[in-house]
């Protein structure tokens, strides 16, 4: 048994949806190359990310190194200068 449907459609309410939704589907269809290029971009963020931290690291160990040896020094070759917890 075969039905017949017959459906009335206003046009210009019709295109305005059609447009919108072309509109999407070619937003959609762009999608994948705006994927790729926020890849790319974050891969460049870590990378340089990554530098900074091996920098800060490098400069880190250095002040490290530097203040133990000011640590040395100063109890080593400064006499005490005196007060609560001085021996003289």
């Amino acid at each position: 048994m075969a039905i017949k449907i017959d459906l009335e459609v206003k046009s210009e309410e019709f295109e305005a949806f059609s447009e919108k939704f072309n509109a999407y589907h070619d937003a959609l269809r762009a999608l994948p190359e705006a994927w790729a290029k926020a890849s790319v971009e974050a891969k460049k963020i870590k990378s340089a990310f990554e530098e900074q931290t091996e920098a800060i690291g490098k400069q880190s160990a250095t002040m490290t190194t530097g203040l133990a040896y000011l640590c040395v020094v100063l109890l080593c070759c400064v006499p005490p200068l005196g007060g609560v917890n001085s021996t003289t």
